[in-house]
């Protein structure tokens, strides 16, 4: 999901970004961990690290895969998650979210829009995260819009 989401930022965003391993690294260097450890102490090491003004971070709610036949499913493909976009002092700037589980027309007339868009095809949970991070990136501010 992680990447999935840094390729939708990397493709259709002006933000640069710092690789996760090297983040990753960081942060088990200072012993933080999100979201364990606060906004405001992970924002300070990242600015001090990497001299970045802000970051993304997120949190996985959701990931399974459809189980069953397309029809009838027992379980359908579901992905959840949030993303924020936070000041390297923590502060809050912006949040979304994304929760999906995949139902047939039948059971969600309103999503014709979404299954033409799709092919009118049942979609595994990497396609619904993929799907969810194009949806997600599309909204976040644009780092010219920021005070």
């Amino acid at each position: 999901m992680t990447a999935r989401l840094l390729e939708e930022v990397h493709d259709h965003t002006r933000l640069n970004s710092v690789p996760p391993p090297a983040v990753r690294r960081a942060l088990e260097a200072a012993d933080l961990a999100w979201p364990a450890s606060g906004p405001e102490e992970i924002g300070a090491l990242l600015a001090r690290t990497f001299g970045v003004s802000g970051f993304l971070a997120g949190e996985l709610l959701r990931y399974s895969e459809r189980a069953g036949s397309a029809r009838g499913s027992a379980s359908p493909a579901a992905v959840a998650f949030t993303l924020g976009l936070y000041g390297a002092d923590g502060r809050l700037i912006w949040r979304a979210s994304f929760d999906e589980s995949q139902q047939s027309l039948m059971d969600d007339p309103g999503s014709f829009r979404r299954a033409w868009d799709r092919g009118f095809r049942w979609l595994t949970a990497e396609q619904i995260a993929a799907y969810g991070a194009r949806e997600v990136v599309g909204r976040l501010p644009d780092p010219g819009d920021a005070p």
